[in-house]
């Protein structure tokens, strides 16, 4: 299995700035591909389309999904719930 390359900070997110930067790309030829759909210009479509498609190569070359966040359920109370509902 692949590992990640490491954090770029001390965040829960462990991605580093060429996977966030193949997020943007994705988000923009989204964003830029749905204006395109609304004025109904089908080679900006095309052409956000193939910034998706680089995007999303970028992505799976950089082992985007490797960068998963750290998450840990919240904890566990120690007291029962003790408030009145209102009346």
């Amino acid at each position: 299995m692949p590992t990640n390359p490491g954090p770029t900070s001390d965040s829960l997110h462990a991605a580093t700035r060429w996977q966030w930067a193949a997020v943007t790309i994705i988000g923009l030829g989204s964003v830029v591909g749905g204006i395109a759909l609304i004025e109904w210009n089908w080679p900006l479509f095309w052409t956000a389309v193939g910034f998706m498609v680089a995007g999303v190569l970028l992505a799976w070359r950089l082992h985007i999904m490797d960068a998963v966040s750290v998450w840990s359920p919240p904890p566990e109370p120690t007291a029962p719930h003790t408030t009145t509902p209102p009346r």
